[in-house]
C-alpha cells in the first residue's frame, strides 16, 4: 500500500496545483474562493460540506498517492511541506505521527497498550 507523507516538519498541505489535479481525478468541479486572505477550493460548489481541506485526506488514497507521484515537490503547499509516497505492507495497521523536530511525518504500524 501506497502512503502520502510530509517529509518535512512543517504541516501538510497540497499545493494550488495538486487541489487542482486531485479535483480533476475525483471528478469534481473545482470552485476557488478567497478566504481570509487565502485561496480555498471547494468541490462543485463552495460550501462548508465542500470544502477541500488538507485535514480530510484519506492518505493512502490512490488519487492521491497519483497526484503526488505525478507532481514530486510541487505536490507540497511550500518549502516545509514536502509530500512523499512510503510503501507499506498492506496487511499494516497503521497511523501517521507528526514530529516538530525536523523530522517530518512518520508511518507507524499500530500496536495495543493497556493501562
Amino acid at each position: 500500500m501506497k502512503v502520502v507523507i510530509n517529509s518535512s516538519y512543517g504541516k501538510f498541505g497540497l499545493s494550488e496545483e495538486a487541489r487542482i489535479l486531485y479535483a480533476k481525478l475525483k471528478g469534481y468541479k473545482i470552485v476557488k474562493a478567497e478566504c481570509f486572505g487565502y485561496p480555498t477550493f471547494f468541490k462543485n460548489e463552495a460550501t462548508d460540506e465542500n470544502l477541500i481541506d488538507d485535514w480530510i485526506f484519506d492518505r493512502s488514497d490512490p488519487d492521491l498517492v497519483q497526484v503526488v507521484e505525478t507532481l514530486g515537490e510541487k505536490a507540497g503547499d511550500g518549502k516545509y511541506c514536502i509530500l512523499k509516497v512510503v510503501e507499506i505492507p498492506d496487511d499494516v495497521k497503521w497511523y501517521i505521527t507528526n514530529h516538530h523536530q525536523g523530522e517530518g511525518e512518520n508511518i507507524v504500524e499500530e500496536h495495543r497498550t493497556w493501562k
